[in-house]
């Protein structure tokens, strides 16, 4: 067993000043080169206390966003697959989100399945392909994670802002260690001082029963005139 060490590092663009009480919409989680759904939900617990003592925050990337905009789906699946998260990706989304800022989560190498004692076990996974670049950070340096190890577990939150319509802050978790409970918590207590007093915002897709509805009430031009 390797020794437990944990590493918490946090990147803003320089015009970047975090403001208490901004709304964040919580788009998902990249992982192993692309949208993973079901990784969100070890991780919500404990990262969305983050904002305001929520326990849940609904992601943008999932049931409502097929149902309700299918064609956006499967061009943010056709980006995210070619180039990764990036400015692109969040613009084409921002539209529906709630919040002032869209939080995405970045999953390297391994992926929480359980608590367990108050720790969380993990599966490995294979080394990521094709994750195509980390996320385009105007004004912040890129990140090069370290070789690939068993033993190392990481995280990354990106965070972009709709008005300036691009990602203005990051926050990096590197550990070592069993106690991945612990960990995330360190991680979303730095996720907290990057949006100070956030709270979650949801997303406005199409409803696809109002658009059932309102194709049912258009004027069909193929009848005949009276």
């Amino acid at each position: 067993m390797c020794a437990s060490e944990l590493g918490l590092r946090v990147e803003q663009a320089p015009e970047y000043a975090p403001q208490s009480g901004s709304r964040i919409s919580v788009f998902g989680v990249f992982h192993d080169g692309r949208m993973d759904e079901k990784a969100w939900l070890p991780l919500e617990p404990k990262l969305a206390q983050a904002f305001g003592g929520s326990r849940t925050c609904e992601t943008g990337y999932g049931k409502r966003l097929r149902e309700g905009d299918n064609a956006l789906l499967h061009q943010v699946d056709h980006l995210v697959r070619e180039n990764g998260i990036d400015d692109d990706v969040l613009e084409k989304v921002a539209p529906a989100a709630q919040g002032d800022f869209i939080l995405v989560l970045m999953l390297y190498k391994k992926v929480p399945e359980l608590h367990d004692g108050g720790r969380m076990r993990t599966r490995a996974t294979a080394a990521p392909v094709g994750i195509g670049r980390r996320p385009m950070r105007a004004g912040v340096s890129r990140y090069a994670p370290p070789a690939e190890d068993d033993h190392v577990f990481e995280l990354s939150a990106s965070v972009f802002s709709r008005a300036a319509h691009k990602l203005v802050a990051q926050v990096d978790l590197r550990y070592t260690g069993d106690d991945l409970d612990a960990a995330v918590a360190s991680f979303a207590k730095r996720l907290e001082t990057v949006v100070p007093g956030a709270t979650c915002a949801g997303w406005s897709w199409p409803n696809p029963d109002e658009q059932a509805l309102d194709a049912s009430s258009e004027p069909d031009a193929s009848a005949p005139l009276q």
